[in-house]
């Protein structure tokens, strides 16, 4: 649309306040069409060759903030039935996958 300052401010304001590290319940599906889509998507803007829209100011924010997301969800897929959880909670969910992991480690 054209506003890139405004766009880069929110690159900005997101990259320094926006913490998954909350103990709430979410649904899986939502969360993911919405906040993890939403930060791809951001991000595959804020890099596209046509625009350039945050210049000097981008270093990945937005794909480390869904990569971030994106490793909280994995626990809710594992399950018996293959079939992901619909709802969970990004602090204790993910706490529990990785202790869970380093144990294995071990």
């Amino acid at each position: 649309m054209g506003n890139d300052t405004e766009f880069e401010r929110g690159v900005l304001w997101l990259s320094e306040n926006l913490t998954f590290d909350v103990d709430a319940r979410i649904n899986l599906f939502e969360c993911n069409i919405r906040v993890l889509g939403g930060l791809v998507s951001a991000h595959i803007l804020a890099t596209d060759s046509t625009n350039r829209l945050v210049q000097g100011n981008y270093k990945n924010q937005l794909l480390i903030l869904a990569d971030d997301l994106g490793r909280r969800f994995l626990p809710a897929f594992d399950t018996p039935t293959g079939l992901p959880y619909a709802w969970i909670n990004l602090k204790v969910f993910a706490f529990q996958f990785i202790f869970i992991l380093q144990i294995v480690r071990y």
